[in-house]
């Protein structure tokens, strides 16, 4: 069964966004509910990484390793959004942030499916 994604972005105050399947972005977030949601993207983003590793992914035009390591940027991207709005709003750093980043691999790694 394969699951819906939403979709994530940057709305222009550089705060994050969740679009529904209409596509609207939902009303402004706090910097607790933005700080929430980075950490969810964290957690999703990890769980892609290791999925790709396991079982490939389906995309035509690039080996698995371009996937993984771009999965990987995106990790790193969250981390730094995080550490700036936890300083901006003079908040904790959530335990997410301290999770071991991932490794890079190969760009040309292909996951070994047997």
């Amino acid at each position: 069964m394969r699951m819906r994604q939403m979709q994530f972005g940057r709305n222009k105050d550089e705060t994050y966004i969740e679009k529904g399947s209409g596509g609207t972005a939902m009303k402004k977030e706090t910097p607790e509910q933005q700080l929430k949601l980075l950490c969810r993207l964290i957690i999703r983003e990890r769980d892609n990484w290791n999925y790709i590793n396991e079982n490939g992914c389906n995309d035509p035009f690039w080996p698995d390793g371009c996937n993984m390591n771009l999965t990987r940027n995106h990790i790193i991207a969250y981390k730094r959004d995080i550490a700036e709005l936890c300083e901006e709003n003079g908040m904790p750093l959530p335990e997410e942030y301290f999770l071991k980043i991932l490794p890079e691999v190969d760009d040309n790694y292909m996951a070994n499916l047997k």
